[in-house]
């Protein structure tokens, strides 16, 4: 008998399975193909030809593949949902909070418990002390699989009874990498127009970097706090900051949708009557209106 499963040997899977390995743990894989099975299996791991073999050997199965409909068309058969009565499954794919509920529901339906999750690190820092998961379902079926997870991710955060809070944050996450990326990339536009050099500009973003993170993360608590209305940044402040991004974009013949889509989301904010709030009141714009 295995102590945890893993199907889907991606770089994460394989990162997982290795770092099971080496500490001593008895592993089951399955892999779609079979050449990272082959070398997990010189490391001590049990490779299985099925999905559902993989699954039945062990209490826990941790599931690391492209998607949600993906893990449904490895396990969502009658030789998958047998294998999976009394087990613990831990969705570790990508996928929405909708996407997150139907899993719940034929997993529990299956005879299983069911936690869905999401990765906050990349597969080399797997098992080192600052790596996290977020994870979400049954308190009970967590604390079956706490130890196993906490091996992988020392820092995981529990989000409690509600599956999809997972999903939904995972989400909520990556649209704040995304965020970034965009504007990183747009500025690098910027210099390359200006003739500035690349490398300089990088340096000077890595500087500053933790601090705009920072101050964003207090705009999120000021959310939560409802104190919006104590900043030393005002909406109306970054909102004329938009102007010389576009007229350079114009100038030298870059696009402008970047800038013009940010410079609409905070003249939006500004229309709304909030130019003297923190930059965090431009979730009045994102929001359901009755």
């Amino acid at each position: 008998m295995a102590d945890i499963s893993f199907l889907g040997l991606g770089q994460m899977g394989r990162a997982f399975a290795s770092v099971m390995l080496k500490r001593g743990y008895k592993v089951a894989v399955w892999n779609r193909s079979p050449e990272a099975a082959a070398l997990l299996k010189k490391e001590g791991a049990e490779v299985f030809e099925a999905a559902a073999g993989a699954v039945a050997a062990s209490p826990v199965t941790v599931v690391c593949v492209s998607d949600y409909p993906a893990t449904d068309a490895i396990l969502r058969n009658a030789e998958g949902k047998a294998a999976l009565q009394g087990k613990v499954l831990v969705q570790l794919s990508s996928g929405s909070p909708r996407l997150a509920k139907d899993a719940e529901e034929w997993v529990t339906a299956a005879g299983a418990a069911y936690l869905d999750g999401g990765i906050m690190v990349y597969p080399e820092d797997i098992g080192e002390p600052q790596s996290s998961f977020i994870v979400a379902g049954e308190a009970a079926a967590f604390e079956r699989a706490r130890p196993l997870l906490l091996e992988l991710a020392p820092k995981s955060e529990y989000l409690g009874s509600d599956a999809v809070r997972a999903a939904a944050l995972d989400s909520a996450i990556i649209c704040a990498a995304v965020g970034a990326i965009v504007g990183i990339v747009n500025g690098a536009a910027i210099c390359e127009a200006a003739g500035v050099d690349l490398t300089l500009f990088a340096k000077l973003v890595d500087d500053i970097t933790p601090t705009d993170v920072a101050a964003a993360a207090e705009g999120v608590r000021k959310i939560a706090d409802g104190t919006l209305a104590d900043t030393g940044a005002e909406l109306a402040t970054w909102t004329a900051t938009m102007k010389p991004m576009l007229e350079i974009a114009r100038d030298h013949g870059y696009s402008q949708e970047v800038p013009r889509f940010f410079e609409a989301l905070f003249k939006k904010g500004l229309d709304m009557g909030l130019g003297d709030q923190d930059a965090g009141a431009l979730i009045e714009t994102l929001r359901p209106k009755n």
